[in-house]
């Protein structure tokens, strides 16, 4: 019925007679021994050191990331890990992966009107009803012409770093590497033809 060999009925007859019910039950190994086991004390005694402390990373980091302690292992451990086998680790002893909030906000106190001009422009563009008198100064000539809604814009570049997940103790606060005052000024100026 189950297709099983007399083999392993006369095992199962055998434990039986050794410890009954209970020595039937499956006996799964615990599998292989875990690789990287470190206790919490120990991942946050490497977190709190930053990575350019130490020299066979070669790297101006501040802070961990994944990639960074795979080649620390490899270079101090001689241990070979994938980034996953990192993660769960660090997980299992309890130290927090946090990515650094990214709060872009419009320093312009008009930028919701603003946006709600675009919106409204944007349809009428769909809907093929934009004219010049859509134009935020419209044009002397009072014939009505078919109008294209066109984006101008600039932005500011500057040196500024990635932000990305990175390990770090809990309560304290993630330093992020900048350009300090060496970070010249740049703008970039762009036109976007709508749609």
């Amino acid at each position: 019925m189950f297709d099983l060999s007399e083999h392993t009925i006369r095992n199962y007859i055998k434990a039986y007679n050794d410890g009954g019910l209970p020595s039937l039950r499956p006996d799964y190994g615990q599998g292989r021994p875990l690789l990287l086991d470190w206790s919490e004390s120990q991942w946050l005694d490497l977190i709190h050191q930053p990575p350019t402390l130490h020299e066979k990373l070669n790297s101006g980091a501040r802070n961990w990331t994944q990639d960074l302690l795979q080649q620390y292992f490899n270079h101090y451990h001689q241990l070979t890990i994938s980034q996953a086998t990192i993660a769960k680790a660090v997980k299992r002893a309890g130290v927090r992966w946090r990515r650094a909030k990214l709060s872009v906000r419009s320093p312009d106190p008009l930028y919701l009107v603003k946006r709600q001009r675009v919106e409204e422009l944007k349809q009428k563009a769909r809907n093929d009803t934009l004219s010049s008198l859509d134009a935020e100064h419209p044009p002397p000539i009072p014939d009505e012409k078919p109008a294209y809604l066109v984006y101008f814009d600039s932005t500011d570049l500057h040196w500024c770093p990635d932000i990305v997940g990175v390990y770090q103790a809990l309560w304290q606060q993630i330093k992020v590497r900048s350009p300090g005052f060496d970070n010249p000024w740049l703008a970039l100026f762009g036109s976007l033809l709508f749609p």
